[in-house]
């Protein structure tokens, strides 16, 4: 028909079959069969057609650049979400309370906010939500740990 194709990218899937570019919980870089597989037959596919490539972050965005899905001058960043507001000057605390919101993988860094928390002066609060292979592993330093807590209506189990 003419129309110009518009893709708009919140995650990996034209270049990983798990969209993610992980496995097993680490970060795998899209080097497996499968992704493969899916770059040359989904990738390939929409970048022929693909007049404008619009990703949510710079990181996917410069992901699909790399990969050749798209040439630089048909992609965009526009991030989604609230406007950038102004800055504010942040006061110190004694007791400040840390939040993580996100897949619970190694990939994301729960190992180390699980070693720096228990690090953390006795003041500090450190909140987890999310899901994914290592919930269990945030749900035992939860129970050990008093400062770690994990907010009501969590999803703390590893997906089936």
């Amino acid at each position: 028909r003419g129309l110009p194709h518009v893709h708009t990218a919140h995650d990996l899937n034209l270049l990983c079959a798990r969209t993610s570019m992980t496995r097993d919980g680490s970060f795998c870089g899209g080097r497996c069969a499968e992704c493969r597989v899916q770059r040359q037959i989904r990738g390939r596919a929409a970048s022929r057609r693909l007049d404008r490539f619009i990703g949510v972050s710079n990181y996917i965005t410069d992901r699909h650049l790399s990969a050749g899905i798209v040439d630089s001058d048909r992609a965009v960043t526009i991030r989604v979400g609230a406007e950038p507001g102004p800055a504010r000057v942040r006061t110190g605390s004694d007791a400040p309370t840390l939040g993580f919101i996100g897949m619970l993988a190694a990939h994301k860094g729960v190992p180390t906010l699980l070693r720096a928390a228990s690090a953390a002066p006795a003041s500090w609060r450190i909140l987890v939500a999310g899901a994914g292979p290592l919930a269990d592993d945030v749900a035992s330093a939860a129970a050990a740990d008093a400062r770690i807590a994990v907010p009501l209506g969590t999803a703390m189990s590893t997906p089936a």
